[in-house]
């Protein structure tokens, strides 16, 4: 439930966000070598509370064992998909379907087939 909730939210607010975000992906070409690592550093720091999530879910085995930096970023990558591909995106799902599709998504991925009933009401 604690990655649940952390998707929705971290897409909730990539969503307040649309148009800072989409500017950040525009321009960070434009930026120096400090502004670019500094985008970086809020990246990392933004997604430790999707990566401790992970960790614990997996250490507690909750989780499939997946590479977390790898998850992370794909997590990362879906929340940015709303607001990169608006355009698409906006005309076919409001923000509640795309984030429950997405939590569908990705929770077929990481949780195992034993516990996929335990949240029937998410993965289907």
């Amino acid at each position: 439930e604690r990655l649940v909730a952390g998707i929705r939210r971290y897409i909730e607010i990539v969503d307040e966000n649309i148009d800072a975000v989409t500017l950040t992906y525009r321009e960070s070409r434009t930026l120096d070598r400090a502004g670019r690592d500094r985008i970086k550093e809020l990246e990392v720091s933004t997604s430790a509370p999707l990566r401790d999530v992970l960790e614990d879910g997996i250490a507690a085995g909750l989780l499939n064992d997946v590479d977390v930096d790898l998850m992370v970023f794909d997590l990362l990558l879906l929340a940015h998909g709303w607001a990169l591909k608006h355009w698409h995106f906006g005309a076919l799902y409001s923000l509640d379907e795309y984030i429950r599709l997405q939590i569908r998504f990705v929770l077929n991925t990481i949780l195992p087939a034993e516990r996929r009933d335990s949240y029937a009401h998410l993965v289907r």
